[in-house]
């Protein structure tokens, strides 16, 4: 299943190529376009999204309009060169390490980025020093 989940927070900002950006702007606006605009609900997603231009993190603005259903749906429209483009610039899974000898604590608290020994808790796991920064979301 593919995703648009954990793009790399120094990608994030960075305006992609003009071919994927309208690739995915092309793909939401026909997935609204599906949708019953009695109370002009899908004619103002239609509006917001026809009126941006490739910068920074509009791209990003546009797959956050969707639920995970119709995030899917558009991930499976989208051209295969622009799912390897978003693929690339995921944050990497890293092996967590194996438990040797006995933890005081149950749970390890190991950064999701690169391994290392975490004390940064937030929605999506915890971070290290390196990685987090006072935009996450919550401290542990």
């Amino acid at each position: 299943m593919g995703t648009f989940h954990w793009i790399e927070s120094s990608k994030y900002y960075e305006t992609p190529p003009d071919a994927v950006f309208d690739d995915i702007k092309k793909n939401a606006i026909a997935i609204w376009e599906t949708y019953d605009d009695t109370y002009d609900y899908a004619g103002s997603k239609i509006r917001s999204i026809s009126h941006l231009e490739n910068v920074r993190d509009n791209v990003w603005f546009i797959t956050g309009m969707f639920d995970n259903i119709n995030q899917q749906k558009l991930w499976e429209m989208i051209d295969q060169s622009t799912r390897d483009f978003v693929d690339s610039i995921k944050v990497k899974p890293v092996a967590r390490p194996r438990r040797i000898g006995k933890l005081k604590s149950k749970h390890f608290k190991i950064c999701v980025v690169c391994g290392a020994p975490a004390n940064h808790l937030t929605w999506a796991g915890y971070w290290c020093d390196n990685h987090w920064s006072v935009t996450d979301e919550a401290d542990d």
